[in-house]
């Protein structure tokens, strides 16, 4: 899409009309907030003092004390004592984790006798104990399927990165990498109650995230909780709590290896050596080959390298700056977050050397009271992220330029130029843009006359939302009712010029001559291309009853309308979740625990009759350790057994709209009786299903948890199962072939996941050494049950019954040794074999080698993953690891740069070919010039173990003491340095650390500073 330079002016000013009046948005938020704050500084502030106990007048340690109006803020000493400067008309807050928190007002301790005492709450109901789950939170006892929560807060504290799905990796047990469910697939991320993706928000907007493995937990998102639900809530303001945070960081980032090709002596060479095995004749001479290996012609035989400090530098930067702003009182609160994330480019040439991200972030979330019963929120939401590079792509290019293409530079002082006069362009001060009339890109030339493209994304979204409490009306009982408006629109600003390149030729012994191709033409063409734009609304409703019934009775009961609509540019249909739910729970004399959880999804891509199908599941729990039995017992002091079991049913396996209709699509040719042909206008697509349902997914869930060592050691196992059936499969195979030509579907399909998760965490006090250790594990096999295939003559080639992932392969046995060898071999039929060509076993022993000698031969999944999280505190140093190995995984790596054959650029990997020379120690096949296709196929000759142990981060944090902050505006500061991506040990290390037609993997450096007010 090409539009003209008036609209994109048009664009850009309405750009800088939102921006600007976001910000002013932004800014009356924080008068109006921060206003009871900065008049707060002027009244007359009294020193506090006052001890924390518990019932039994055992003092607290580690109690916060929050001022009302004020950011001041203590904490509870070794012997329970604080002092805070507060105004005597202030309410104080009070919190201790496991302790009912209590507000008091200040004047109140004025006294000589100051106590406070905070009652102890059961372990697993404490205030920080809640957990997010679908539409609302339920204490950690209360769950009787697995459910993880963090706070961002306990992440920050240690581990500054900023990415948040990045920052859930190795942190709880059954999250494959970052967001992949048990192996069963990628969870929804739900953010504010909405599925969004996760990467437009940064870590410091979050307060708390979920990650609901079971099922059931996670059965009131519907249809879209099929495979896992991620749950993020986003920071709101807290009463008493005010604060105001900047963190900044200034980094590199270290490419960790480039490809490595060969010279322009060696590819001759070698391709002279393909074309011999071919029975052709050499294509270079051995003057060519001796002007490549020597040099002595550079402009005639060129040997260009890409990969070097011409186009590279050695690092490329970034920063990040955050700035946050929190507090409120009882009637209102408020959160803002200002963010700007940059980063520069390796590359040192023209455009690429100008290359730059910007990524502005901004956000306020604000709470209030209407009315004493009525509270609304407000959020408002902006990123804009600003882009500006090459219009070429420099990467792809390097991997496929070959070495003697062209010299990419003439230095017009080397070569006879015939006509002076039409040079119209000269790069860096006397040089010409090498080319050919076949090869007419320069990569040199891309980068610095080929143009420019600006990116700009901007993301707009607005939530609001009214909390209700109806205790008037049954004591317990609230109701919300929530909307939810995104925009999303991306487009590109395109600068494309043309220029003109210069082929060489031989002109004497001395000098070669040029000639000119194509034309400079550096007005361009300036337009807007890639546009896209969608949006999203989200709105539900819930009703929720919490209630407790004397001592032995808890209940908690949600019900829930929801419905969203995606709506992207150009699409027909939009994208349609519309589900009801309801979860009941309920906890008898905190040691037995039932929930049912239904959900009744409505989908739009189903007949009518069939779009509403109704899930559910039931989980028990039993706590054994508040059982008579166990009182007392040395070695748990926790110990809680739990079982679900769910049937969800799910609509994601169908990819369109009115598949239970017969579809027509128009064109395509048939066939007349006397053998002519003519134009079909109308054919079938496929033919409708009426009967098609819901796909389904029967979990099932068996674990424990349990507390030792006086609380220091926590233990979470787990089982499940997890078979998805009923999925929708179009039947190509299971119908008669003279049926062909559209698609028939059917619920038919059927898979198995089961394995077990664990996780364990470790912590312990050693005089000023303060140490933690958390090691979380996945262990997870997927299978083949039902699923539409050919009717295979022999069993090892079927799906069914093998591993979800399985690599279909065949079976290398080495190389060819010579004619004998292949005359006494099974025929191979994938092309005329040669001595250095890869042989193959011959599985149903028939004597010929062809698609019926496939079998497993691997894996694309790993099986298992295990993650580290080691955390050390001394005196004011805190460091933390963190490392993640995975296994059970293989992978054939078949890219140009892996695959060589034709006319492929050549890599060192081709170093080690077969000749007959190095027959013996051979670890590559003979080149060719042709495609050879029995060499280069899915087989065990290149098939990798991809198992792999990374460390992903370290980082070292110093805390300033606290006395230091009596004389500085600030409450903390914290500085740090952080490595990432720093080791990686593998089997197939240099394949896993290498990008090929794209920017490089880097290794990570930074330092940053935390300043809290």
């Amino acid at each position: 899409m090409v539009k003209t330079a008036q609209n994109l002016s048009t664009m850009n000013l309405l750009t800088r009309i939102q921006v600007h009046h976001i910000f002013r948005i932004m800014l009356i938020i924080g008068i109006i907030f921060l206003s009871p704050d900065l008049l707060a500084q002027k009244g007359k502030k009294t020193e506090i003092s006052g001890t924390v106990t518990n019932e039994s007048g055992e003092v607290i340690t580690g109690a916060m004390i929050y001022s009302e109006r004020s950011t001041a803020k203590a904490e509870s000493s070794g012997n329970g004592t604080f002092t805070i400067e507060t105004i005597l008309a202030d309410q104080l807050l009070i919190e201790a984790e496991g302790f009912k928190s209590i507000t008091i007002r200040a004047e109140s301790l004025q006294g000589s006798d100051n106590k406070i005492v905070l009652n102890r709450l059961p372990y697993q109901l404490s205030e920080n104990d809640d957990v997010l789950v679908p539409f609302g939170t339920l204490k950690k006892r209360q769950m009787t399927g697995p459910a993880y929560t963090i706070t961002a807060a306990e992440l920050l504290d240690f581990d500054q990165r900023d990415g948040v799905l990045d920052a859930l990796n190795t942190r709880f047990p059954g999250l494959f990498g970052n967001n992949n469910n048990r192996g069963i697939g990628q969870s929804v991320v739900i953010v504010d109650g909405i599925p969004r993706p996760a990467d437009n928000i940064n870590l410091h907007e979050v307060e708390e995230i979920s990650y609901l493995p079971d099922a059931g937990t996670r059965m009131l998102y519907g249809a879209m909780a099929n495979n896992g639900v991620i749950m993020i809530k986003t920071k709101r303001g807290h009463p008493y709590k005010k604060s105001i945070t900047v963190s900044a960081e200034q980094g590199v980032s270290l490419p960790v290896s480039y490809p490595k090709f060969l010279n322009s002596y060696d590819y001759a060479r070698l391709y002279n050596e393909a074309s011999a095995n071919d029975g052709l004749a050499p294509l270079y001479d051995s003057a060519a080959l001796d002007a490549y290996r020597t040099h002595s012609n550079p402009l005639l035989y060129p040997d260009e390298q890409y990969y070097n400090d011409r186009y590279l530098r050695n690092y490329q930067p970034f920063s990040r700056v955050i700035t946050e702003l929190s507090g409120g009182n009882e009637q209102a609160q408020y959160y803002m977050n200002l963010g700007w994330n940059s980063s520069g480019n390796i590359l040192t040439v023209g455009e690429g050397a100008n290359e730059r991200n910007d990524r502005f972030n901004i956000r306020g979330n604000v709470d209030f009271k209407v009315t004493d019963q009525i509270k609304m929120n407000v959020d408002i939401i902006g990123v804009f992220d600003r882009g500006h590079g090459p219009i070429g792509n420099f990467w792809r290019d390097a991997a496929d330029f070959h070495p003697n293409y062209y010299p990419v530079l003439i230095d017009t002082s080397e070569v006879f130029i015939p006509n002076p006069d039409v040079l119209t362009r000269v790069v860096d001060g006397g040089y010409l843009l090498g080319g050919t009339s076949q090869y007419q890109s320069n990569i040199y030339g891309d980068l610095v006359s080929g143009g420019y493209v600006n990116r700009l994304d901007r993301i707009g979204q607005f939530n609001t939302g009214f909390d209700f409490d109806l205790n008037d009306i049954l004591y317990g009982l609230t109701a919300k009712a929530y909307l939810s408006f995104d925009i999303y629109n991306f487009f590109r600003t395109i600068q494309r010029n043309d220029y003109a390149v210069y082929e060489t030729s031989a002109h004497n012994q001395d000098l070669a001559t040029i000639s000119k191709i194509g034309e400079d033409n550096f007005t361009g063409n300036q337009g807007i291309g890639g546009v896209t734009f969608y949006r999203n609304i989200g709105y539900f409703g819930t009703m929720n009853f919490d209630r407790r019934f004397g001592d032995d009775h808890l209940v908690n009961a949600t019900a829930v309308a929801y419905s969203d609509k995606y709506i992207t540019d150009g699409e027909i249909h939009p994208d349609i979740h519309l589900h009801f739910g309801l979860r009941a729970n309920y906890m008898y004399q905190r040691k037995y625990i039932v929930q049912f959880n239904s959900a009744l999804p409505g989908s739009p891509k189903l007949a009518p009759g069939n779009r509403f199908s109704l899930s559910h599941s039931l989980g028990v729990a039993w706590v054994l350790s508040e059982e008579d039995f166990m009182t007392g017992s040395r070695f748990f002091n926790y110990l809680k057994f739990k079982a679900s079991h769910s049937i969800l049913n799910t609509d994601q396996s169908l990819n369109n709209y009115y598949m239970y209709s017969n579809n027509y699509e128009q064109g395509g040719m048939f066939t007349y009786a006397d053998g002519q042909y003519g134009n079909n206008i109308l054919r079938l697509e496929n033919i409708g299903n009426p009967l098609l349902s819901y796909a389904k997914r029967r979990d099932l869930n068996v674990g424990f948890e349990a507390s030792m060592m006086d609380y220091r050691l926590h233990l979470t196992a787990n089982y499940f199962y997890s078979n998805s059936f009923d999925e929708v499969a179009s039947l190509n195979n299971l119908y008669p072939a003279y049926l062909g030509g559209f698609d028939i579907y059917e619920n038919f399909a059927s898979y198995i996941d089961q394995g077990t998760d664990l996780g364990l965490n470790y912590s312990e006090q050693l005089s000023n050494l303060k140490l933690n250790v958390g090691i979380n594990a996945v262990y997870s096999v997927p299978k083949v049950i039902k699923i539409d295939e050919p009717n295979y003559e022999y069993e090892y080639r079927k799906q069914e019954g093998k591993p979800t992932d399985a690599i279909f392969g065949w079976v290398a046995e080495g190389f060819f040794e010579d004619e004998d060898d292949i005359a006494n071999s099974p025929v191979h039929t994938f092309g005329e074999v040669q001595p250095g060509d890869i042989k193959y076993q011959d599985l149903n022993d028939d004597d010929r080698i062809d698609e019926n000698d496939q079998k497993v031969i691997g894996n694309r999944s790993s099986r298992v993953q295990l993650g580290l999280n080691i955390r050390l505190e001394y005196k004011n140093f805190e460091f933390f690891a963190q490392g993640i190995c995975q296994g059970g995984a293989n992978n054939i790596y078949n890219s140009e740069y892996y695959w060589v054959f034709g006319e492929r650029k050549y890599s060192e990997v081709v170093l080690d070919r077969w000749t007959e020379e190095t027959a013996a120690t051979a670890t590559y096949p003979r080149l060719s010039t042709r495609n050879n296709s029995n060499n280069f196929r899915r087989s065990t000759f290149w098939l990798v173990n991809d198992d792999y142990f990374t460390l992903r981060a370290i980082q070292l944090t110093y805390k300033f003491p606290e006395t230091w902050m009596t004389s500085l505006p600030t409450s903390q500061i914290r500085v740090y340095a952080r490595g990432q991506n720093l080791l990686t040990v593998s089997p197939s290390k240099e394949q896993r650390e290498l990008n090929i037609g794209n920017s490089p993997q880097f290794r990570n450096y930074s330092f940053g500073i935390r300043l809290t007010f």
